[in-house]
Formats: structure tokens, sequence, C-alpha cells
């Protein structure tokens, strides 16, 4: 499979996915998560894919932060099929917000 990046958009098309990377929902001087899910549903829109790619990075690094990209997560999933490839806090998050407390690393 071919990476196409997306022209005037922070992502790419790998196959059937559209890929973004390091979101860093809730970090100070970036948009809101809401924002960001919005601009990542029109791109997903624009292209005519339903499954979407996360590298790295979903949330800030500060735990503070799991319910904001919690919010995130579980927006974009009720719409399209998420992938997503995280550090270590991410995956973990991941799994509390997705109700699997326990499953994660650690």
């Amino acid at each position: 499979m071919q990476l196409k990046m997306i022209y005037g958009e922070p992502a790419a098309i790998w196959g059937k996915m559209v890929l973004i990377s390091d979101p860093h929902i809730g970090a100070r001087g970036l948009p809101p998560w809401d924002r960001v899910a919005g601009v990542v549903r029109g791109i997903l829109h624009a292209q005519k894919k339903k499954k979407l790619m996360i590298l790295g990075d979903v949330k800030s690094g500060v735990s503070s932060q799991d319910a904001k990209a919690g919010n995130f997560i579980r927006e974009l999933g009720q719409e399209f099929e998420l992938h997503i490839v995280g550090q270590t806090a991410d995956i973990v998050m991941t799994f509390d917000v997705m109700g699997l407390a326990g499953f994660g690393p650690g």
C-alpha cells in the first residue's frame, strides 16, 4: 500500500484509512478537542473514508487531560472505525475510556 499525503491537511491516506498523528488533545496552546474532532471528521468525509488511524500521543502527557482525550475518542468512534497506535499513557487511557480497565499494559 502506498501512503498518500492529503494536500492542505494534517493527514494522509493509507489504503482505506485516514492517518493522523500526535493530536495532543488537551495540550496548552492547541485547539480544543471538539474543534480537532470537527477537523478530523471533515477530512474523513471529504476523503469518503470510514476508518481513522491515530498514530501516537492522542493526549497531552498530563493525566488530567484523559477526559478530553476520551471525549475525542468516543465522539469519533461513534461514526468511524478507530485504530490507535499510542504511547503507553494513551493505551492505558484508551482501555479506561472503553471500560476495559485492567486490560491495558502495566
